[in-house]
Order: C-alpha cells, then structure tokens, then sequence
C-alpha cells in the first residue's frame, strides 16, 4: 500500500553517511495504473552534501525536500461531481560512494550485471546498481569477479546499457500525493492516515438532504449508514491501484446532488416548483441517519488453532439532522487538511452584495462649434468599471468541533459555493481573516458568520 503524502506540508528525504561523492533524487509523478503508467522521471536533482565532523568522522549530510515539486502537478477541481485528483509518487533518493563504478554492460545474463573494462573489487554486497537509461535499482547479492556482479533483480537486460554500481539507497518510496497539510506541532511528513478524512466526528446535515463522508479507501475496509440502530446503507472498501480510486466520498444519496431539485437538474430535468409538490416531497426525509461506522485494518495475529486473525477498529461518527428554517441554505465545499473535498451547510441568514471600482476621467463635452455643451453627456466619465459579488454566510448552531472544521475552511485554498437549490458551483474566496473560537461555555451557541467573495470578475474579462 502506498503511503500518504500531504503536499501542502514539506516532505523530506535526508542521509547522513561517510565517503559519498554526490547525492541524486529521481521522482517520478503519474497518475493512472500504479506501476504500469510510471513512465519517465519528472525530475533528477543532484546535491552535494554539507561535511560535519561528529566523534571524529566526517559525514557528509544531503536534505531533498519535493513537496512542492508534487504539488506542481495536482490539479483540484470540483464541480458539483466528488472527482479524485491524487497522483502516485515514486522516489529513489540515492548516495554515490566515491568508490562507484559507472559504465556500460557487455554482455546480458540474468540477475547479473557484467562489464569486462569495470573495476568492481571495490564495492560490496549490500551496495546497489542502478539502469541509468530505465532508473531501475537492484541490490548487489555477492561481488563475483573485478568485472561481474550478482544483483537481487534483472535490471540489466540489453547490452550497452549505462550504470553505476556502488551506491546507497537511504531512502525510496511509493507514495500517494493529497494536497493536505499538517500542523507544527505534528512534527515532519505528517501521514493522517485515518479512514475518514476529516476532524469532526460530528456532521451536520439538513433535513432532506444527502450526507456525504470522505473515507480513504487504502485504510478503510467498509462503512454504514445507521439510523436508530438499524442499516440503511452499507459498502466495502479494497485497495486500488488506479490514482482515482484513492478516496471515496461514501452518501446516503447514492449521488452528487444534495436535494430532489439538484438530482432533476443535474438529469437534464426541468423542475416544476409550487406549493403542493413542495409539501409533498417534504413528508419524507430523504437521506435521513444518525450514524456512520467506518471500519479498518489494524492488524492480524495467529490465534492457538495457527488461523491468523485480523483486528478491525471502527470509528464511529455522529450525524445530527438541522431542521428547515426560512432560509435557502448553501453548501461550502472546500479542501480540508486531509487533501479531501468537505462540505458545510450554511444553513442561516445569507446575504449577497456587490462590490464595484473602476477609473474616471473629466471629459470634454464642447460641441465641435465649440461655445456650447450638451448637458445630458458626462463630464466626468467612467472606464475599466468592474464589479465582484460577495455572500456574508451563517452556520446552524453547531457543536464544538466544528471549530477545527471552521479553520481548516480558513486555511483552505480550494473553496466553492453552491444554493441547495441549484446545481450551480461558484468558485469562492474567504474574505474573513480572523474567527474567534466558540465554545459552549462561553458563548452557550456556537455559530460562525463568514464571508466569502467570488473568485471571478462579475463583467466577462477572460481574454
């Protein structure tokens, strides 16, 4: 299984050993088949190490850090469809003795690597090869003769090929990128590797509307929606090698849409609304449940019979229904700290405006005659006038963890709005910088008012 990577943090490879000559790391990003679709090498960087003497020996230290270098290629979309954007990550940070050999093979055998105008009495078993035309890596098993090695694997297969032996392999990885982060305090390469990706183990929902949780698929092995103890819905999880099979954002609706009036749209439907479908379709409450069980591996052992039995743990979150109010809500969806797409209810009050700025200019209305001017032109006149709209959004009244959920929407650099009534997605901006955190203690309700603004100019100015 390949382990999470969080982009938006630093994730680093470093070594610290004695006679190296340079360092190398050779990445590779791809989405697709794990494996199969690996391709070529985005990036091979090279460093030389800082010198420190420590009890006497001098060590040579080399730091890579390639977060951001995966970043570069995420792309994080969302427009109304809960898509996976994840890509694989392979890397091989390498050390190169000064007592490495480079050349090119000779001839072909398995498991072997030969060169008759080599010199490999120098190196030792333990020590690695690498293809340099593939980026292949193999071990060296035993050191045969000055111009023969043994290597754990066949990675020399044509004759020609370029290679250096000799070299270490501190570090390398199978990886899978998200574009989460973690916090100070949770120290270097931060996994969050749980089974729901999110902080709050209680959800808010509206009533009749969908409910979805992020579960990441490589730790997960089943979920269920409960309601009063009974199953409502219910899936297993397996691992997937495909980058956009990763996450899975397990609904009690079965689809994108959050309520009847977005599942016609999104159909291609036409949506009749009056009084008397409204009251209708508002006897059941779709979707409704009170709990989801998220289930994981955690480990297995041998029981006295010689069976090995696996342990599941089960998380267990808590979903509380809001009642309707007089207000048309909007949903938020915004990238949290785990790389996985949220989604909040604002569920009160709501507000749009518009905020507009151009330039001006005093003008010359004097007749072509001159002496004269008409009084219905504009002496001062307006130009490169353009506008944005905001929305100044409430939540319900909510429980204490979603201050965490509130700041990770802060922190968040992929937001979009949407009214429950429409399948329309707006890209969004949060324009409040500074929340205070609420607790029950001290303000009896917790509830949030924040501002969004829309990332895009209200006047079509896309050249």
């Amino acid at each position: 299984m390949a382990t999470k990577i969080n982009v938006r943090s630093p994730f680093f490879s470093s070594s610290s050993i004695i006679d190296r000559d340079f360092s190398e790391l050779i990445l590779y990003i791809y989405d697709g088949t794990k494996d199969t679709d690996k391709g070529d090498a985005v990036y091979v960087i090279e460093k030389v190490g800082i010198e420190e003497v420590i009890s006497g020996t001098t060590y040579t230290t080399v730091m890579f850090e390639f977060a951001e270098l995966v970043r570069d290629y995420l792309n994080v979309t969302f427009d109304g469809t809960y898509d996976n954007y994840n890509k694989w990550v392979t890397y091989y940070h390498i050390d190169y003795l000064t007592s490495s050999v480079s050349g090119t093979t000779t001839t072909t055998i398995t498991n072997k690597l030969i060169d008759t105008a080599a010199n490999f009495s120098g190196l030792s078993a333990g020590e690695y090869v690498i293809n340099k035309t593939t980026g292949d890596i193999a071990e060296i098993v035993t050191v045969d003769s000055s111009v023969a090695l043994t290597l754990s694997a066949h990675i020399m297969t044509v004759t020609g090929e370029s290679y250096t032996a000799g070299i270490e392999v501190p570090n390398s990885g199978d990886l899978i990128a998200f574009d989460g982060y973690g916090y100070f305090k949770e120290g270097q390469n931060p996994a969050l590797s749980q089974s729901y990706l999110q902080s709050n183990t209680k959800i808010y929902r509206l009533e009749d509307h969908n409910v979805r949780v992020p579960i990441d698929k490589g730790v997960a092995t089943s979920a269920t929606f409960r309601l009063n103890g009974e199953t409502v819905k219910s899936q297993t999880f397996s691992t997937s090698n495909e980058s956009d099979e990763q996450v899975i954002y397990f609904n009690v609706g079965g689809s994108d849409a959050d309520t009847y009036a977005q599942r016609v749209k999104l159909d291609g439907g036409t949506l009749e609304q009056n009084s008397l479908l409204d009251e209708f379709f508002g006897v059941e409450n779709v979707g409704l449940v009170d709990e989801i069980y998220i289930s994981s591996l955690v480990g297995s052992e041998v029981n006295e019979d010689g069976d090995t039995v696996n342990n599941y743990k089960t998380d267990v979150l808590e979903i509380i229904t809001e009642p309707c109010s007089k207000y048309e809500p909007y949903k938020v969806v915004f990238v949290n700290k785990f790389g996985a797409l949220q989604d909040l209810f604002f569920s009160l009050k709501s507000t749009e405006r518009i905020n507009t700025k151009g330039e001006r200019y005093k003008a010359n209305i004097f007749g072509a005659q001159g002496g004269a001017y008409d009084t219905n032109k504009h002496q001062y006149q307006q130009y490169q006038q353009e506008g944005k709209e905001s929305l100044i959004l409430n939540t319900g009244y909510l429980s204490e963890d979603y201050n965490e959920v509130i700041k990770q929407l802060m922190l968040s650099e992929q937001v979009w709005a949407v009214r429950t009534d429409s399948a329309d997605v707006l890209p969004v901006i949060p324009t409040t910088s500074s929340v205070t955190y609420k607790t029950s203690v001290n303000d009896k309700l917790v509830q949030y008012t924040i501002e969004f603004e829309q990332a895009f100019d209200k006047i079509n100015s896309i050249r």
